[in-house]
């Protein structure tokens, strides 16, 4: 009984996980020439797994600081670029994108901004000032977009509201599935009851 409890509560979280990952989060992966950066214009395959489209975007090497591993996107090129990935999704399934802003500290305005969006719509902006940070110390902020699919293929897309050389940066993109409260429920029970059996049998032993 209590393997058929545990069965059940792990078939459960797997359904509340719906597995879905983004390519590349860190944009650690693709053709890098070793450079502080790369400057890509639209239409650029040389970051696995992102389409490049707007006036282009910089890949940060060793330039600044990134927020995880070695590599980061400008998402400002010489103007406003974007970055944007297809994702299979699950109709009716909610979602949370989380990534890490900051923005290039070297040029104007102080103020990055970005568009969030998923298929062209459910556009989030998000602020990022630079007045007190450097290329050694990018202060880095976590934040999170979060969607609804209404398809089987979402677009994410990231896309600057800078436009100068200086962006909004972007490193750490990331996603997972948001459980229905329903579907938690069901996993708090189906754990409480493999509590019950193991404390029953416990007792039986003792007994």
């Amino acid at each position: 009984m209590r393997k058929i409890i545990v069965f059940t509560a792990l078939a459960l979280m797997a359904t509340a996980s719906q597995a879905v990952t983004i390519v590349n989060g860190s944009f650690e992966a693709g053709t890098f020439t070793g450079a502080p950066f790369d400057t890509l214009a639209a239409g650029n395959t040389s970051i696995t797994g992102w389409s490049i489209g707007g006036a282009g975007v910089d890949w940060i090497g060793s330039y600044w600081q990134a927020s995880q591993g070695n590599r980061s996107i400008d998402l400002s090129a010489l103007s406003a670029g974007s970055l944007s990935q297809s994702i299979a999704t699950v109709i009716g399934q909610r979602y949370s994108v989380s990534f890490d802003l900051a923005g290039n500290p070297t040029g104007s305005p102080l103020l990055k901004q970005v568009v969030v969006t998923i298929n062209g719509g459910d556009a989030s902006t998000f602020d990022f000032t630079t007045g007190a940070t450097s290329t050694a110390n990018m202060g880095w902020v976590g934040n999170t977009y979060n969607f609804t699919a209404t398809s089987t293929t979402s677009v994410l897309k990231f896309t600057s509201l800078a436009n100068t050389a200086s962006g909004p940066a972007l490193d750490n993109v990331s996603i997972s599935a948001v459980p229905e409260a329903s579907t938690w429920a069901m996993l708090i029970a189906g754990f409480g009851m493999v509590g019950v059996s193991a404390r029953r049998r416990r007792r039986s032993v003792a007994l």
